[in-house]
């Protein structure tokens, strides 16, 4: 049975193409990562990822202050390069 769940919070996640705001979350069961429905900050896109590929923003509002590359890859999470929607690092 597939769920699709509209959310009604911000949610800013890091995707393979870059900063991307969460619309919706499709589960589709135990057995399948749950699936992400994003609109890509910089082009407008819509994309779908699944849990395994995307990471939540640092939020300080929230008081989200993780370092995301701690035990990740050495590379830099994309959406930590953005400042405030601009594109710019």
């Amino acid at each position: 049975m597939t769920d699709i769940h509209e959310l009604q919070q911000v949610i800013w996640l890091d995707t393979p193409k870059g900063l991307a705001l969460a619309k919706f979350m499709v589960d589709r069961g135990i057995d399948s990562d749950l699936e992400w429905v994003t609109i890509i900050n910089e082009t407008g896109e819509i994309w779908s990822f699944d849990n395994s590929d995307v990471k939540v923003c640092k939020n300080l509002t929230l008081n989200r202050r993780c370092e995301w590359n701690q035990n990740a890859s050495a590379t830099e999470p994309k959406a930590r390069a953005v400042r405030a929607g601009t594109g710019e690092g």
